[in-house]
């Protein structure tokens, strides 16, 4: 009996612990089966996705396919359109090239006009200083030509004064003539209106001047042409000898000349008033009142004189 008992117990407890084992294998079986389930539907799952990806990517490459073929098309084409602008294109590169090239060309051209032009400049530069110097000495010239005409008038062997009418040179003491006329010339400036005056050849040389010379040489130029504009008048008009001529502008500036006769050499005497040139009686006048001598008939000489007035 005490035999049967401990081999009992130990039966009982060799059962209970198989019965242990067992219920534990049992439950990690099935714990292990639920995980297999889960993990067997996660590879069904990945399993469709991926027979999905497959399909997506069968129709990508179908789309590839297409495009490379469409591609390969537009290259087709592109590449013969290429080739008919080929020609066309070597010919604008051509032109642009050439164009190149003369625009170069013209810049070099450019640059050396500049250094021409430069030198040029140069150039002008020397004879704007040579012209300086030659007018200073063409009016220290004028002055001793002006002068050497009044010694020679006053060496002549007939010496008379012919302003409407004649004024014998006797008269004039021992000034010169050069003195005379310039003294003539300031008795005219002082009593009239006029702001320059000078008298001068057929050539425009000036023999005595009063005023700016910028003036004077003006009027200079002008006496240079009273006997071709007295000749075109006269194969216009039929008149007699002028003795004097008028010009006046819209401001009322006028320019007069008086032609005069010393020792058989026409002069003119050209004035620049401000307003109405003086009379012919008023320059007989001014000789008068110049010489000391006095003549009646100057004055109704004078008046009875020719002259062209022209207004502007």
């Amino acid at each position: 009996m005490l035999l049967t008992s401990p081999f009992l117990l130990f039966i009982t407890i060799a059962v209970l612990v198989i019965t242990g084992f067992i219920t534990f294998v049992v439950n990690l079986v099935s714990k292990h089966k639920e995980q297999i389930r889960q993990y067997s539907e996660q590879i069904e799952d990945v399993h469709i996705a991926s027979k999905k990806l497959k399909h997506q990517l069968s129709e990508i490459e179908k789309k590839n396919i297409i495009l490379n073929r469409d591609i390969d098309k537009i290259q087709q084409q592109h590449q013969k359109h290429l080739d008919r602008l080929k020609p066309e294109y070597r010919k604008v590169y051509t032109q642009l090239m050439s164009t190149i090239d003369k625009l170069d060309l013209m810049t070099s051209k450019f640059h050396d006009s500049e250094d021409a032009f430069d030198s040029l400049l140069d150039d002008n530069r020397e004879l704007e200083h040579e012209l300086h110097e030659l007018s200073v000495e063409n009016l220290y010239l004028r002055d001793e030509i002006a002068l050497l005409k009044c010694k020679v008038l006053e060496h002549k062997p007939k010496r008379n004064l012919d302003l409407s009418p004649q004024v014998d040179l006797k008269t004039l003491h021992s000034s010169t003539i050069h003195e005379s006329l310039s003294s003539v010339l300031s008795t005219i400036t002082l009593n009239t209106n006029v702001t320059a005056s000078a008298v001068a050849d057929n050539l425009g040389f000036i023999v005595a001047e009063k005023g700016q010379r910028r003036y004077t040489e003006g009027l200079a130029g002008i006496a240079a042409s009273f006997d071709s504009l007295n000749t075109q008048i006269h194969s216009f008009i039929p008149i007699g000898e002028l003795k004097q001529i008028i010009v006046t502008d819209i401001n009322d500036v006028t320019v007069s000349a008086f032609p005069i006769t010393v020792s058989d050499e026409k002069l003119v005497v050209m004035l620049l008033s401000a307003g109405t040139a003086p009379a012919t009686s008023t320059i007989g006048k001014a000789v008068t009142r110049t010489t000391g001598q006095h003549n009646h008939s100057t004055t109704r000489k004078a008046q009875n004189s020719n002259h062209i007035a022209i207004a502007f």
